[in-house]
């Protein structure tokens, strides 16, 4: 093609003038503070948690003696820790998604193509509906972040 052709079809100043198009500003990163201390206070608050219900249930069984309190005493910490999990989980997903903003390179972090960024939406979609289904939208957030998409996409 020639430039007589390009210029006949998009005039020079005109919207569709693809030559003249201004490349996006340069885009800041955010690296946040990772708080190791937060992350060992919380496995302590698990392995404690667990460790009592433990110690509960022995002392159950060993105090009543049944088959009934047996089965209850042993369904009794996984009951707990399954509690446990499902309420810290939230918490952990968004720390791995802070500590992934802390240590990923720069130009794997840059690529994004949306506003907010790919990981900042997998937070705010984890905060406003949950670990579960804020999870499967922020990765389907991730397959689709690539050319020709892009734009601002909030959850």
């Amino acid at each position: 093609m020639n430039d007589e052709f390009i210029t006949s079809m998009h005039p020079p100043g005109s919207a569709n003038d693809f030559r003249y198009f201004e490349p996006a500003p340069p885009r800041e990163l955010y690296r946040p503070r990772i708080s190791a201390l937060a992350a060992v206070t919380a496995a302590l608050a698990v392995t404690t948690a667990v460790l009592a219900s433990l110690c509960g249930a022995y002392l159950i069984c060993k105090t009543i003696g049944s088959p009934y309190t047996t089965l209850v005493a042993t369904l009794a910490p996984i009951a707990v820790f399954l509690a446990i999990a499902v309420f810290s989980l939230k918490h952990f997903m968004i720390w791995c998604v802070l500590v992934y903003q802390h240590r990923a390179p720069d130009d794997v972090r840059l690529r994004c193509l949306y506003t907010p960024s790919c990981s900042e939406y997998m937070i705010m979609s984890i905060m406003k509906y949950g670990t579960i289904r804020g999870t499967i939208r922020g990765i389907k957030r991730l397959k689709r972040c690539h050319y020709p998409n892009g734009g601002h996409d909030y959850p």
